[in-house]
């Protein structure tokens, strides 16, 4: 690293991008898929490989849980960090750029793949891959329910859609479910984070427990590859042909003359 590797630093972009890099040079032909995952989830490597069977790796693939709303100023829209998965194109693809991306400086749009100091490294990731044109993919099932989770799992069980403004609701489809609606059956759930307090080691056997139950699960076949589900509807702002918001380039090129494209 060239900078500051200690914890309270959070220099956690420039550990990821080197991380992405040496994985790809090292191992991009030993797996198909790959992933980072939270030390404080809990991952489901069976069920991930349920889901990932029906996609082929060759294919540029981004897989979490998408959130939406730095989507309208920003023109970002990742999958949160608590675990995300690339298929091997995507990550030959990403690597690339990686390799040769510029340092940041005065006047850069934040929309543009750089090296920075600072945290924010799954919406910098994404960044990147929507810079070599790889954009979330959908992970939600045929009834909108959800597999990658940002809480613990009994949390998703009472969350309810009171706040559409949220970070977590802010643009998601109405098909996306609440309560008992919200999730896939347990034998399909790929990811759950947020086992960080004092006592949550007891949740990771319950789940561990979870996941030796489900082994023999057959998982049912995903909806057709698509890139990330949106209500066209319940948009405030117009989109382009590449899932650009065309209010974010308005100000990008306003202030820079930079104009977003894929």
């Amino acid at each position: 690293m060239t900078r500051s590797a200690s914890p309270k630093d959070r220099n956690i972009w420039e550990k990821s991008h080197l991380m992405w890099r040496a994985v790809a040079d090292k191992y991009i032909n030993k797996a198909e898929w790959f992933l980072k995952v939270d030390d404080d989830t809990f991952l489901f490597p069976d069920h991930l490989r349920g889901f990932t069977e029906f996609y082929n790796p060759n294919i540029p693939r981004y897989f979490g849980h998408t959130i939406m709303h730095r989507w309208k100023n920003e023109n970002i829209v990742f999958n949160t960090g608590l675990a995300y998965v690339l298929s091997r194109e995507a990550l030959l693809q990403l690597a690339v750029l990686l390799r040769n991306m510029p340092s940041w400086k005065p006047g850069l749009p934040v929309e543009l793949c750089h090296d920075r100091k600072g945290a924010g490294e799954d919406s910098s990731i994404s960044i990147c891959l929507k810079n070599v044109g790889i954009i979330p993919d959908n992970t939600l099932d045929q009834q909108g329910r959800q597999r990658f989770f940002p809480f613990q799992l009994q949390a998703h069980y009472s969350h309810k859609r009171d706040d559409e403004e949220s970070w977590f609701w802010k643009y998601k489809p109405k098909i996306v479910g609440t309560e008992e609606n919200c999730c896939v059956p347990k034998e399909e759930v790929i990811a759950v984070h947020g086992y960080k307090r004092i006592g949550d080691d007891e949740e990771f056997y319950k789940l561990h427990a979870q996941a030796l139950a489900s082994r023999n699960h057959v998982a049912p076949i995903p909806p057709k590859p698509s890139s990330f589900w949106y209500d066209k509807e319940l948009l405030d702002f117009e989109v382009d042909e590449w899932h650009n918001s065309l209010a974010a380039a308005e100000t990008a090129a306003k202030f820079t003359g930079y104009t977003a494209r894929r």
